[in-house]
This record gives C-alpha cells, sequence and structure tokens, in this order.
C-alpha cells in the first residue's frame, strides 16, 4: 500500500456536483492532484464523459460554468473520454501542476452521462504562510 498517495474515486452522475471532502483541519497539509480520469460505465456509442475538478462548487446553468475553462482560476483539472460502439477510444486529462487542495474539491459532470472517476492526490506539506495563501487561493472567487 502506497501511503504517499490518497486516491478519491466514485461515480458523479449527469449534469451534477459532487463535493469530495479532503480536509482535516490543518492548514498546513495540503494535496497536488497528479492524476485524473473518468470514463464512461459501459462502452455504449454516445456515452462520453466530461468532467472538470474545482475549488469551489460553480452553479449549473450560469455562463461558463458548463464548460471546461482554462481562464476560470476555480477549475484546476479537466477529463474526458470518447467511446464508440464496443470501444473506448480517446482519453483527455490536463491538471494544473501548481494547484495545492487544503479544504475541499468539486467534480462537475458536464455531460448527461454517468462518470467513473478517479483522482490521485499527493500529500504534501506546507509552511504556515504557504497554507494561509493556498487558503486565500481557494477563496479567490468565493462570496464571503
Amino acid at each position: 500500500m502506497n501511503t504517499n498517495i490518497r486516491v478519491l474515486r466514485g461515480r458523479c452522475k449527469g449534469d451534477t456536483f459532487q463535493r469530495l471532502i479532503v480536509d482535516d483541519g490543518i492548514f498546513t497539509h495540503g494535496y497536488i492532484i497528479t492524476e485524473f480520469h473518468v470514463w464512461a460505465p459501459d462502452v455504449a456509442g454516445g456515452t462520453d464523459p466530461e468532467c472538470y475538478l474545482s475549488l469551489k462548487e460553480l452553479p449549473s446553468g450560469a455562463t461558463g460554468f458548463d464548460a471546461f475553462d482554462a481562464s476560470d482560476g476555480r477549475q484546476v483539472a479537466w477529463a474526458s473520454q470518447v467511446t464508440t460502439a464496443g470501444s473506448r477510444n480517446n482519453t483527455f486529462s490536463a491538471i494544473d501542476p501548481n494547484t495545492v487542495v487544503s479544504q475541499d474539491l468539486f467534480i462537475r459532470n458536464i455531460s448527461a452521462v454517468v462518470a467513473n472517476y478517479m483522482i490521485v492526490i499527493k500529500p504534501v506539506t506546507l509552511t504556515e504562510p504557504q497554507g494561509i495563501l493556498t487558503l486565500i487561493q481557494e477563496r479567490q472567487q468565493d462570496d464571503l
């Protein structure tokens, strides 16, 4: 068992958000996302999952929130898969390597189909100033 990583996995229904809690209450503990994968539960044609990870729950239906948007600082990773009848063809995954997650992570499935997901995160220890900066970055677009 590799204690240097943590794996978050599950299923996300179509057009929904799920909150993934990683916070242990210590602001100098964080995680770096090292892998993000999504795949369809079956290989029927047209079951193409598309998901992104964000540091804040983004409302569905609002302009720009139902798409992969690299200009939105809250979105930190993106993944998708293209299937054709009988096979899993292309997969895509992109992760912002400068993102440290210290509180919550949200997965948003922007497709209409169920998506399986697996997220691999690596724990990191932050200095107090780094921990505070990470908390501020996670709140950058918050309304609090």
